[in-house]
């Protein structure tokens, strides 16, 4: 669904309703008077296909006949590209066309583009990765790369955990936060030119989703944790939405109710 000046838009699926079809959206941008919208689509008879929504008209993207997730959609020049993963191996596509080699050498379980920039004809990624240390009780190893044009480029330098999905782009600059974990504690950053930042001393999950520049003034958008300090052990309590503007916070919503998870998820100036 989308909401256009807050009335509601069923995005129609394609699907046979009787197969009990589930529909997900992702990301939208508007380019001219066309409507893009990225997500997937799913049936209780097939896997999880990633589609493109133009002025509400469903198309499934590329995939070699496997699963596939578009996350995220950006249009220059009349070039459309879409950020995702087919089976797990992070994957753009433009104008429809598959690539999966954007990554050298591939995450070894799992990636997935996050975020998606074109400057100057080059295409800067945000790619999550995942891997396993194996055992009985595995543990999950993320971390994020950002890739300009096939080169990888290890801006959180190895932390591991981390979390970069918000990325923006001008013509000399390139901007990309999300959170690393500095000395065990997640802490909200933001990295210009891979200089890092950081803008919260909060010691819980931080979340960063969307970065963007108004007359070179810089909004990051997320939330960060909330904790009660009145214990020796500080006990997280909720989430205040919060935008950064040059590093500065601004808490929009206080969120105290540990069943939800308020945030900011994308900026546009």
């Amino acid at each position: 669904t989308i909401w256009k000046n807050g009335k509601a838009i069923t995005l129609d699926d394609g699907l046979d309703p009787s197969l009990n079809t589930v529909s997900h959206a992702n990301q939208m941008c508007i380019n001219g008077n066309d409507i893009y919208v990225v997500g997937f689509r799913v049936n209780n008879t097939s896997s999880n296909a990633g589609t493109i929504w133009k002025n509400g008209v469903p198309t499934y993207i590329e995939s070699n006949g496997t699963y596939s997730h578009a996350n995220v959609i950006t249009v220059v020049n009349n070039e459309v590209y879409i950020g995702g993963d087919i089976s797990g191996v992070a994957t753009i596509w433009k104008n429809g066309v598959p690539n999966s080699n954007i990554m050298t050498p591939p995450a070894p379980t799992f990636s997935t583009v996050e975020a998606i920039s074109v400057s100057n004809n080059i295409i800067y990624t945000s790619i999550s990765t995942s891997k396993t240390s194996g055992g009985s009780l595995p543990n999950y190893d993320y971390r994020t790369k950002i890739v300009k044009d096939g080169l990888v480029y290890d801006f959180t330098k190895g932390s591991s955990y981390e979390d970069i999905k918000a990325l923006y782009t001008t013509k000399s600059d390139v901007y990309v936060a999300g959170y690393a974990q500095i000395n065990g504690f997640y802490k909200a950053t933001l990295w210009k030119n891979g200089v890092a930042t950081t803008l919260s001393d909060e010691k819980g999950v931080i979340s960063m989703n969307a970065i963007c520049l108004i007359n070179n003034d810089c909004y990051v958008g997320g939330y960060t944790t909330i904790f009660d300090n009145s214990t020796p052990n500080p006990v997280k309590i909720g989430n205040n939405v919060t935008i950064w503007k040059n590093g500065i916070p601004t808490y929009l919503i206080n969120d105290n109710d540990l069943g939800s998870v308020a945030k900011v998820c994308d900026l546009k100036a």
